[in-house]
This record gives C-alpha cells, sequence and structure tokens, in this order.
C-alpha cells in the first residue's frame, strides 16, 4: 500500500470512529465502499458535517437556510422521507422494519394454507385494507386467483422497507423478470414478451407457484415469437397494431376465472 492509499485508509477509520463517539451506527444510512474509499470518505464527511450542524441547531429550517437542506444519508428517496429517517437515526432509533412489523399488534394473520380462493378473498381485502391504513398500496392485475394474490401479500410481509412517516410504497409485485412472475398469465407486457427461458422450455415459462391455476401449451411460444416478429409494427399513436393475429393467452384459464365482482359481497369475517 503506498502513503496515499494509507492516508486514504487512515482518514477512512478517523471518520468512523467519529461517528462511533457520537454513538451512530453508520451501517443503516451509509452505502460503504470498501474499493473506493476517497468516494467513501467524503460521503462521510457530508454526512458527519451535516449531523454536527444540526445537532448545533437542531432545525431543519436553520438547516435550509444555511444551503444545507437534505440529509446525505443512504438511499435518498425524497426530502420528507429523508429528513423523517434522518431523525429515527440519529435518535437510534430503526429506518428500516419488516412489513410485518408496521401492521397493528392485533391483526390476525392467517397463512395462506389454511385459506381456499373464497376465504382467500376474505383474506386478501382485509390484509390489503390494513395495508392501505398504513400508507401502502397494492396495485396487481386484475383477474388473478385471490389466493395468488393473498400469498404475494403474505410473502411481502416478510420484505424490510425504509421507514416513512406517511408510508407511500406501492406493492406491484413486478421485479421485470417475466419468466418468474406469478403474474405474467394476466400482464400484457408479460403475455407479449419473448425471453431466452420461454424458448429453452418450448413454451411460455411460468413460475411453479401457478401450477394448481393454468399451464402453458407449445402455442405460447409460438405466439411470443409472433410479437417477437411484430414488435416494429405499431400504429400512428406508437401502438401496437391489435389486428396483427395474435391471441391474446394460448393458457388454461378455466380453473380460475372468476367473475370480479362477487368480491363486493365477501366482507364478511374469516370462519377461523
Amino acid at each position: 500500500m503506498n502513503q496515499a492509499d494509507l492516508d486514504v485508509f487512515r482518514d477512512n477509520l478517523r471518520l468512523k470512529k467519529a461517528f462511533l463517539k457520537l454513538n451512530l451506527d453508520l451501517e443503516p444510512v451509509m452505502e460503504f465502499m470498501p474499493y473506493h474509499l476517497d468516494i467513501e470518505n467524503r460521503r462521510l464527511v457530508s454526512l458527519l458535517s451535516f449531523v454536527e450542524k444540526y445537532q448545533e441547531c437542531e432545525s431543519r429550517r436553520v438547516m435550509e437556510l444555511i444551503n444545507r437542506p437534505f440529509p446525505p444519508i443512504f438511499p435518498s428517496i425524497s426530502p420528507e422521507s429523508d429528513w423523517y429517517r434522518f431523525k429515527l437515526w440519529l435518535n437510534g432509533k430503526p429506518i428500516r422494519k419488516k412489513l410485518r412489523a408496521l401492521l397493528p399488534a392485533n391483526f390476525k394473520f392467517i397463512h395462506p394454507d389454511k385459506l381456499s380462493e373464497t376465504t382467500a378473498r376474505i383474506a386478501f381485502r382485509k390484509l390489503n385494507n390494513a395495508l392501505g391504513e398504513i400508507g401502502y398500496g397494492c396495485e396487481l392485475r386484475e383477474g388473478m386467483p385471490a389466493k395468488v394474490m393473498y400469498e404475494y401479500l403474505w410473502e411481502t410481509l416478510e420484505d424490510i422497507f425504509d421507514l416513512d412517516e406517511e408510508g407511500g410504497w406501492i406493492l406491484d409485485g413486478c421485479d421485470g423478470y417475466c419468466p418468474g412472475c406469478f403474474q405474467r398469465p394476466w400482464c400484457d407486457t408479460g403475455l407479449t414478451s419473448h425471453w431466452q427461458e420461454d424458448k429453452k422450455i418450448g413454451k411460455m415459462k411460468l413460475p411453479e407457484t401457478l401450477n394448481n391455476y393454468l399451464s402453458a401449451s407449445s402455442v405460447s411460444l409460438q405466439l411470443l415469437e409472433k410479437y417477437k416478429e411484430d414488435e416494429q409494427e405499431y400504429d400512428a399513436f406508437g401502438e401496437r397494431d391489435q389486428d396483427s393475429g395474435y391471441v391474446p393467452d394460448p393458457l388454461n384459464r378455466g380453473l380460475y376465472e372468476a367473475p370480479n365482482e362477487r368480491w363486493e359481497e365477501e366482507d364478511g369475517d374469516l370462519p377461523f
């Protein structure tokens, strides 16, 4: 290690010790860069300076007046969210929690294995409403089996979220990887996107969690390939020509299709 690198390393240790003296854990608010300590040091200097200034004035308004309007924490989400999490962190409180921990202590959680399709509709509605009350919206594709939607929310309860005073997170179940997406059969993008995983198995690839509801046929691959060939054919408004011969869905839907309007009538309590 040359002298310049040694100096950077020593500065890094010195800055981290400064936070230890303040009894502040850097882990929740810092993106560490061990292979670029010079960049990490600049971030540490910025955060330490901000902390010291704020501890002097204890006023967001004053920080704005001295041109330090935003806490330099990671990740930066929005001014309100950053300030909220910064104050929590400064007071030694967690700035992230599992979604389950944010719901009321008396909320009754029910494992998906205990639910039928009918009771899953009620359970999904209750859980979705409870999440809405703490600022978390759920926007999944229409027409999906209620149990599939509830299973998604159930699994998401274990995910860790950055805290926000007013919630503000939207749960849409999409990570951009169609072959592994439980919403693919109900999603326009999923139904028209051709992936190597589809070609490899000779049909539209679906996650195993959907095996009880539907299955893809070899026709599905032919249609995906047709869409790939026609992907440059758009109308004057930039939208795909729906008369190109595309058949929307070569999947067995009989097992899960049910009138969505029934949901409005199922507000009763669960039978357990």
